[in-house]
């Protein structure tokens, strides 16, 4: 058995964190409490339902990087693509160009691509299998 890198520890523990406050957000607004300001676009179901699938394939994606397997960069690679493609619906169709919708978005993608490219070292150097 191959001995897991420290980063991967870390790469599973923040998509673990990133899952459990992802359910913990929609949970709570579905409970119909919103934090958000008023000027925020009313999320629909199709953000609701790309918002939980982003962060399922995110958690997936990392829970095969932690057994060390290849198609976590398939998987992070997904979950990036059709995150990029959620923003820009929200972007076009909602008008959500506030600037914390942007920041957001833009720190999450820069995440996204610098986790995809540590699991592609990985399988480079053969310890994904």
């Amino acid at each position: 058995m191959k001995k897991r890198p420290v980063m991967v520890w870390v790469i599973f523990i923040f998509y673990l964190l990133s899952i459990i406050m992802t359910f913990a957000s929609l949970h709570t607004f579905l409970q119909g409490v919103n934090y958000l300001n008023q000027s925020h676009p009313f999320w629909g179901t199709a953000d609701l339902i790309l918002s939980l699938l982003v962060g399922v394939l995110n958690f997936g994606a990392a829970l095969e990087l932690f057994m060390l397997r290849r198609l976590s960069v398939n998987l992070f690679i997904g979950a990036l693509v059709l995150g990029v493609a959620g923003t820009f619906m929200q972007i076009n169709l909602l008008g959500a160009t506030q600037g914390f919708v942007l920041t957001y978005a833009t720190v999450g993608w820069v995440v996204s691509v610098a986790v995809i490219f540590y699991s592609r070292s990985l399988l480079k150097k053969g310890i994904l299998i």
